[in-house]
């Protein structure tokens, strides 16, 4: 086999292995966006609707370096040790030409998903609704990016060292608690629970974020920022059940807040006081 496809089927391996990690996709899709290529993009390589063996020559090295700086930072020794360094396989004035070309006219910063319309919802109180939704909705939401992690919320973060050499905080995620949920769930003997979000109050600048059609019981949901308030564990390991059972009919319960900065912060504390924090 050509050396060039051998080790591009190693990173194909290693993205299949990874892709329900947040932290790896998180620190992937960073690092390609400052070279050029949208998080849309990313996404679909990830899926697998970009071919790794057809990629760009440059897009194709600008990955495999990503994936190469995480290794080291990761405690996956059998992978660490099963070199995926580009340096092995490109002359160094290739990687050096693929990291000074920035293509920003690729970038698209339009949402398609925007905006989402939310059926069967109800009121929960001032600025708070709730609905059940499927889970596939959720977990697109979720790797479209649409759905952020707070480090001003939620404190459960680390540092890690990028490919520059420079310490950035990454989401720390129990990837054995994602697992062991999601099989819980595939197996019956665990309740979804439920999500929180909050769509955060001032962020769109074109007017109102949430818009409630009490009528319809409809929710619409504009071009805002959306927080994981509650439940991040739990979406990831719903993505892990719509990978493993992609025709599922399961649905999980989101509450939705519209609340300023100031006041999700201390419904946040409250609920970790609670201990339902997850």
């Amino acid at each position: 086999m050509d050396a060039k496809l051998g080790f591009a089927e190693k990173v194909k391996d290693y993205i299949n292995e990874n892709k329900h990690n947040r932290n790896f996709l998180e620190e992937l899709k960073s690092y390609l966006l400052k070279h050029g290529i949208s998080k849309g993009e990313t996404q679909k390589i990830i899926m697998g609707l970009l071919k790794i063996e057809e990629l760009d020559k440059r897009v194709f090295i600008l990955l495999s370096l990503a994936i190469n700086n995480y290794l080291q930072n990761s405690d996956d020794l059998a992978w660490r040790f099963n070199s995926l360094s580009p340096y092995e396989i490109f002359e160094k004035e290739e990687i050096d030409s693929a990291l000074r070309f920035n293509n920003l006219e690729d970038i698209h910063t339009e949402n398609s998903n925007l905006p989402i319309i939310i059926k069967k919802a109800r009121k929960s109180g001032i600025d708070s609704f709730v609905a059940n939704i499927p889970i596939s909705q959720v977990v697109q939401l979720y790797n479209s990016n649409i759905l952020e992690y707070n480090y001003k919320i939620n404190k459960q973060y680390k540092f890690i060292k990028n490919i520059e050499g420079n310490f950035v905080k990454t989401i720390d995620i129990n990837l054995r608690e994602v697992r062991k949920i999601a099989e819980g769930i595939l197996n019956n003997e665990l309740k979804i629970s439920k999500v929180v979000l909050n769509v955060l109050k001032g962020s769109n600048e074109f007017g109102k974020e949430i818009e409630y059609d009490s009528k319809n019981h409809a929710l619409r949901i504009y071009n805002s920022k959306i927080d994981i308030i509650n439940g991040l564990h739990e979406i990831n390991a719903l993505a892990y059940v719509m990978e493993e059972y992609p025709d599922n009919k399961f649905k999980v319960e989101v509450e939705i807040k519209n609340y300023t900065m100031e006041d999700i912060i201390n419904y946040f504390n409250q609920i970790k006081i609670r201990g339902s924090v997850n």
